[in-house]
């Protein structure tokens, strides 16, 4: 093994290596982390009144409970913070956890609400970020349409997304 990490600059920083001379290795890699949040930021955001406290606390409480594996207490809690979220006006905070939202509805079993609630992440995140959206077959969520015309004389056809 090397004295000097060739990852590392002179500052302790990383930096990029050209690798594209070594040959091709099987690595296995694996990592442990965990994620605190606690419930008592949750009571001190309500204590305070904040509703934009209180959002972000249930928002970490909900990701907290995704990296724990546990996805329903997750989606009941990314739940309550879209839903506070939209109620006080906090739109980014509300988007920012909607897709998260959709995806630990999928949990529940329920296919077709959990591809409603990405449908309205997708188009809220367009919205928030000035983008046009075209969510296919939900014509209340999308900023346009992509209309058609097939002709094959003497048949035309329309078609819209």
């Amino acid at each position: 093994m090397a004295d000097k990490l060739t990852h590392i600059d002179a500052d302790g920083r990383a930096r990029m290596v050209d690798v594209s001379g070594k040959p091709a290795t099987k690595r296995i890699a694996s990592a442990r982390g965990r994620v605190l949040m606690s419930a008592v930021a949750l009571e001190l955001a309500q204590a305070i009144g904040s509703p934009e406290a209180e959002a972000r606390a249930l928002g970490g409480l909900a990701d907290a409970e995704y990296a724990r594996g546990r996805m329903l207490s997750s989606h009941a809690r990314f739940k309550a913070c879209v839903e506070l979220a939209r109620e006080h006006g906090l739109g980014r905070i509300e988007v920012a956890n909607m897709n998260m939202k959709a995806y630990t509805h999928l949990f529940s079993g329920d296919v077709r609400e959990t591809l409603k609630l990405a449908n309205a992440a997708v188009a809220a995140a367009g919205r928030e970020r000035n983008v046009l959206v075209n969510v296919v077959d939900v014509a209340e969520l999308s900023s346009f349409i992509v209309p058609a015309i097939v002709d094959r004389s003497p048949l035309v056809i329309a078609i819209s997304t």
